[in-house]
């Protein structure tokens, strides 16, 4: 178990990641005495940290689609979906308020 902003904490835990996995996103900070953070969702910092590491075949879902309106931190749904789709290696698709990362190739 890890403890600790995962925007921070997620790009150093991938660097041990050798294999494929499912990485479920559902971060959001929280607020008061253990606020740790001035934005609310770690989501791109989370997301980006995975699409640079040199496995292409983890599969991402990312939880409160709804969210995805270009306030409060989380980028704007069109705006993650491009993203996904310049990087090339994941087909994007969303569902019951899910967002979700396929792998292109599985195999």
């Amino acid at each position: 178990m890890v403890n600790g902003d995962s925007g921070q904490e997620l790009p150093k835990l991938i660097n041990g990641i050798n294999s494929p996995v499912l990485f479920w996103l559902d971060g959001h900070y929280s607020f008061g005495p253990i606020h740790q953070s001035d934005a609310h969702t770690p989501i791109s910092l989370e997301l980006q940290a995975i699409l640079k590491h040199h496995i292409k075949k983890h599969i991402i879902l990312i939880d409160d689609a709804r969210c995805f309106n270009g306030t409060n931190d989380y980028p704007h749904l069109d705006v993650l979906l491009r993203m996904i789709r310049e990087d090339g290696n994941y087909r994007a698709d969303v569902s019951a308020d899910i967002i979700r990362l396929i792998p292109i190739t599985i195999s």
